[in-house]
């Protein structure tokens, strides 16, 4: 498949007189001003795994197993190009979940915060690695990294939700420590812990074998410092959103039969990072 196949950038230049253009400036929002955050899901871009339900799905285009998909308008992006992506903020919870094979729902039971101790609840089943509850259901530690996903001209393309769980833990958490550490040198001037948003990471996918089963993970690249500052701008009103409670994020599903199988990983300490699959400085 050729690669620009897939996630070309959709046009919205039209041919339009200059009064009309005017009037489009003059009322920006027009139509909208009820409408707040809370009012919209920011949309969740995972990668498509061979037992995805779009895999299967005749009307979403491009749609191999490695693609990268925004769940919310089945736009797909090719998993060897990827998408070009800037951290804005960043969190942890803990996702319930059915035990599988019981119950019609594919919406987790309960969400757990990151103060919760509903780990410390669980067991893990050597049989499947998942953390099961007393009750059945088994619980997920799953990172959430809010980004502003941009497109070929360096504007903010789409607002999204990028998760990573079991198998790619590891990935997240070197991912974590790349913004952690990252130092901005601007000529002379060097900048010490920058916000998360300085810089754009190349995020694309490459096949991985996990208890046995083929998974396709995220790979991880440093790309450049942010230079638009309307791109800033945006980036850095998306995390203020969510600082403030105001970022309603598309429910998970439970709809990815491989990704439970994998094993869950430590971090690995920064003197091993070059051991880390996916992830490069």
């Amino acid at each position: 498949m050729a690669k620009n196949e897939v996630a070309t950038k959709k046009k919205t230049e039209v041919a339009i007189s200059d009064d009309a253009l005017d009037l489009i400036v003059q009322n920006l929002g027009d139509g909208l001003s009820n409408v707040t955050t809370q009012d919209i899901l920011i949309p969740r871009f995972q990668i498509l795994q061979p037992m995805s339900p779009e895999v299967s799905d005749k009307t979403v285009k491009n749609n191999r197993p490695g693609n990268i998909i925004n769940k919310a308008n089945k736009e797909t992006f090719d998993g060897d190009t990827g998408i070009r992506a800037i951290p804005c903020e960043f969190y942890r919870n803990y996702v319930e979940w059915e035990k599988r094979g019981q119950g019609t729902s594919k919406a987790p039971v309960n969400v757990h915060p990151s103060t919760s101790d509903i780990m410390s609840k669980t067991k893990r089943d050597p049989n499947d690695n998942l953390n099961y509850l007393p009750n059945g259901n088994y619980v997920d530690e799953v990172a959430n990294h809010l980004v502003v996903v941009l497109d070929e001209d360096d504007l903010p393309l789409s607002k999204a939700m990028i998760t990573m769980k079991v198998s790619q833990m590891k990935k997240s958490r070197m991912w974590l420590y790349m913004q952690k550490t990252a130092i901005l040198k601007v000529g002379e001037r060097v900048i010490q812990n920058p916000p998360s948003y300085s810089f754009v990471y190349n995020l694309t996918s490459t096949l991985e074998s996990s208890g046995g089963n083929p998974v396709h993970g995220w790979v991880i690249e440093r790309e450049s410092m942010v230079k638009k500052k309307e791109t800033l701008e945006q980036c850095i009103s998306f995390a203020k959103s969510f600082q403030e409670g105001d970022v309603g994020v598309a429910a998970d599903h439970d709809e990815d039969t491989t990704s439970n199988s994998d094993s869950m990983v430590d971090v690995t300490p920064p003197e091993e990072k070059e051991e880390v699959t996916g992830v490069k400085f």
